[in-house]
């Protein structure tokens, strides 16, 4: 990842699966929304902690986010996008 004055430019993994990881939202919902959706594609399980700030612009977000997985959208792999955390989204909660 590299950082620019007003975002980041992030380079592929040329081919390779990405891998779960912990992410800290540091409150900030976009990156909560953008690493869970990344999460959905990982191998393994991908926690945001402090993913509560996402309810600033997309209340609705956990269940969306079910959805998808529940519809198998992540290439097949199962991999719990967000995980049970204190100050963090539980996928199983709206």
């Amino acid at each position: 990842v590299k950082e620019l004055p007003d975002g980041m430019e992030i380079t592929g993994s040329e081919g390779e699966p990405l891998k779960g990881a912990r992410v800290p939202s540091f409150g900030d919902h976009r990156i909560a929304m953008a690493f869970a959706i990344a999460g959905l594609f990982s191998d393994g399980d991908t926690v945001i902690s402090g993913a509560e700030c996402v309810d600033t612009s997309y209340p609705g977000f956990a269940a969306h986010l079910r959805h998808f997985q529940s519809r198998e959208v992540s290439s097949g792999r199962s991999t719990p996008v967000i995980d049970r955390l204190p100050g963090g989204l539980a996928a199983s909660e709206d």
